[in-house]
């Protein structure tokens, strides 16, 4: 009876994956970079350092590139910092050296005090603290950079990636390394972080994090040369700055076909005299064919084919159902059917009040909520979210069904602002609307979370191809 089960009645935090999963784009489909090939050929015959300023998205569209032994490509990072990204018509051969490695501190006399410089997409390291100064040093940069401690002679840590960074855990001796982040897809493409700097009686700056680089082609990709993001060095030994490493940054690659005899890395920075060195930045390798046989140095992911080819900038929707007929979700979920992470009273009578808290997410977008018991059929309940863009709020009025069951809460939205045709998303950048492998646009973003669990996100191309984000 009813009585009887509202005593059971919970909510639980069980990460639900049916709404999610969709069909991929088909792996015999021809692979579209979706460059234009405005930017026309890339064949420098001398070393070339690329200014970022007039891509402001960092995409640039070439109809081939072809990078010829000897030959450096470097760059000077954009105001946004954006991570470079190649899109190629045709092939793509470096047989030189393409570069977004961080960089160690600037030389300041005898001591570098400064933080080294992130690569494009990547973070910068901390500043050191000059030995006749009373201050501590400073972290270093981005969700890997490395934290720091009061005192005297503190040792540099690390900064992390897909590996954690170097140092100690006495705070007494060592700044602690950051901690790890991303994700083995690369999505969203992000550098890697900052090392700290160094302690009071001998400070110099940390290295910054490596860059962020991709690149996709529509017919091969293929490395002789090299393809860096390495983290910057702490300062020079000689200088005994004691500061940290910048971790590695990211690397991606998606062709049909990945070939090669090169390097492929990013390694993080040594750390300066008795600093600790950088994490291993990200690698991920997507083709149908791959038989690059060189050396690769970093945490790699070799993938056939490709899913998702670039994520929209502006794609950060997020989801959290907050509270239950009052009931605050808890902070560490379990999702145990055996022990239930709310319980409901017999008193509690439906309609109940259930609270979703939104963030990047149009105002009046529709949020659903849905209670999914155990047995029986399944309700649900909507509501506008209110607030701005930034920060809003869904308030649902829900019928609960007895029993054990999950919480729900989904939301649909265009994944540009007032953008809804193809028309409209053809004339933004595709930074802005993303590109699908087979060369589509995406057209909406459905976000979904469970209760006290992290959203998951799923992208919908313009003929209704649904590409599941993945975690980490």
């Amino acid at each position: 009876m009813r009585t009887i089960n509202r005593q059971r009645s919970t909510v639980l935090c069980t990460l639900l994956t049916a709404l999610l999963v969709g069909g991929a784009i088909s792996a015999n489909a021809q692979f579209d970079a979706g460059s234009d090939g405005s930017d026309g050929v890339l064949a420098p015959v001398s070393d070339m350092l690329i200014d970022m300023a007039d891509h402001p998205d960092g995409v640039y569209q070439y109809v081939s590139v072809n990078i010829p032994a000897g030959v450096t490509i470097t760059f000077l990072p954009n105001a946004e910092n954006t991570p470079v990204t190649w899109l190629v018509q045709s092939t793509c051969l470096i047989d030189g050296n393409v570069s977004v490695d961080g960089s160690a501190p600037p030389t300041n006399g005898s001591i570098d005090f400064q933080g080294g410089a992130g690569g494009p997409g990547g973070f910068e390291g901390g500043d050191g603290a000059p030995f006749d100064v009373d201050t501590d040093p400073g972290p270093g940069l981005g969700p890997g950079g490395a934290g720091v401690s009061a005192g005297d002679d503190k040792r540099g840590g690390g900064g992390s990636y897909g590996t954690a960074g170097g140092g100690a855990n006495s705070p007494s001796t060592y700044h602690p390394p950051g901690n790890t982040y991303g994700s083995i897809f690369l999505l969203p493409l992000i550098g890697g972080s900052g090392g700290s700097g160094g302690g009071r009686t001998q400070g110099a700056g940390g290295g910054g994090g490596g860059g962020a680089f991709f690149v996709a082609a529509n017919e091969s990709v293929t490395v002789n040369g090299t393809l860096s993001a390495r983290g910057g060095s702490g300062a020079n030994p000689s200088f005994s700055g004691r500061s940290g490493g910048g971790s590695g940054g990211a690397l991606r690659v998606a062709s049909p076909n990945i070939f090669g005899t090169g390097t492929i890395t990013a390694l993080g920075g040594s750390g300066g005299d008795a600093g600790n060195g950088g994490g291993q930045g990200r690698i991920r390798l997507e083709g149908r064919l791959t038989e690059f046989t060189g050396t690769i140095s970093g945490a790699a992911t070799t993938a056939g084919g490709a899913g998702i080819l670039m994520l929209p900038d502006n794609l950060q929707p997020d989801l959290a159902i907050t509270s239950v007929a009052g009931m605050a979700a808890p902070a560490n979920p379990t999702g145990d059917l055996a022990s239930p992470d709310i319980l409901l009273p017999i008193t509690e009578t439906n309609p109940m009040t259930v609270v979703v808290s939104c963030q990047d997410l149009l105002p009046d977008t529709i949020v659903t909520v849905f209670a999914r018991p155990e047995f029986g059929a399944v309700t649900s309940a909507t509501a506008a979210a209110m607030g701005t863009f930034d920060a809003s709020t869904a308030t649902v009025s829900l019928t609960v069904p007895p029993g054990v069951g999950t919480l729900t809460a989904q939301a649909v939205n265009g994944v540009t602002e007032a953008k809804s045709t193809p028309e409209q998303r053809a004339a933004l950048p595709k930074s802005l609307t993303g590109l699908a492998a087979n060369g589509e646009r995406f057209a909406r973003v459905e976000v979904q979370a469970d209760l006290g669990a992290p959203s998951k996100l799923v992208l919908v191309t313009e003929s209704g191809a649904r590409l599941t984000l993945p975690k980490g």
